[in-house]
């Protein structure tokens, strides 16, 4: 698509929202000025009660994506990524709400990443179906030498951002406008204005939006997680030579299972 785009010559852009997010712009200012000094590590977690697969493919993609682009967004291309990921499908199949009729289409997924930036940064985020949604809240960090930043969105707005200096532990709220808070208009009203204008002009703002090749570096990087997640190489540890904590986690286990079997759902 990214190919084909660039061959017709006609504006192509990706919706990645929390670019348009004024409270993110904000954060993405104060990185660049310096205000925590060298930025080494990003966190960030977004989770959500339910979804459905065949809309969302999951919360890799659907939220991930978003995740990755933050990422870029923030502090450029990426470098190398690693990763997990795990689908429940036992957990919540015969529920019966308005979201997920479907127990075919209901997916309990978890997915982890950590990345680093060709720039040297860090990354490491967090989504989960499961995982209490903290309101629909995702909550971003960014880790710098003097300090750090940090972020909690809601639907289509930034709730809030805060500083706390290495010389100070208390953590302040950095001033944002009103309409920042309310982004009225909402993100997605900004970000397809853009495209219009980008559209009019002949082409995007590099600066905020993005294109299909933005779409297609975040497509590589879930992908990588899926990979990384089917080979990863893991390294057993286990206490042999305490027998009986072996005994004792044998029992554990088996009590997980016996506890699965007796699921009501």
């Amino acid at each position: 698509m990214a190919h084909t785009a660039e061959l017709s010559g006609k504006v192509h852009q990706v919706a990645f929202t929390y670019r348009y997010l004024y409270g993110l712009q904000e954060l993405r200012r104060r990185i660049r000025r310096g205000d925590i000094g060298t930025p080494y590590h990003l966190r960030a977690q977004h989770n959500s009660w339910d979804g459905l697969l065949l809309k969302s493919s999951g919360v890799l993609h659907d939220v991930g994506s978003h995740l990755f682009d933050l990422a870029r967004f923030l502090f450029g291309p990426l470098q190398s990524v690693t990763g997990l990921y795990r689908n429940l499908p036992h957990v919540h199949h015969k529920r019966k709400d308005d979201r997920a009729k479907s127990s075919a289409q209901a997916t309990d997924d978890m997915a982890t990443a950590w990345f680093t930036h060709t720039c040297g940064v860090q990354g490491q985020w967090f989504s989960s179906r499961i995982a209490p949604s903290y309101g629909g809240k995702a909550h971003i960090e960014v880790i710098g030498e003097d300090g750090a930043l940090r972020a909690s969105l809601s639907r289509g707005s930034i709730d809030t951002l805060q500083i706390v200096h290495r010389s100070n532990t208390q953590w302040e709220e950095v001033p944002l406008p009103a309409e920042a808070r309310n982004e009225s208009p909402s993100a997605l009203g900004i970000m397809m204005r853009s495209f219009v204008n980008a559209c009019l002009r002949g082409k995007l703002d590099p600066d905020i939006d993005a294109s299909f090749h933005d779409g297609l570096a975040v497509q590589l990087a879930m992908d990588a997680v899926k990979t990384a997640s089917a080979r990863l190489p893991w390294i057993p540890v286990e206490a042999t030579g305490i027998q009986t904590r072996r005994k004792n986690s044998v029992s554990f286990q088996r009590e997980i299972q016996a506890v699965s079997r007796r699921r009501p759902y």
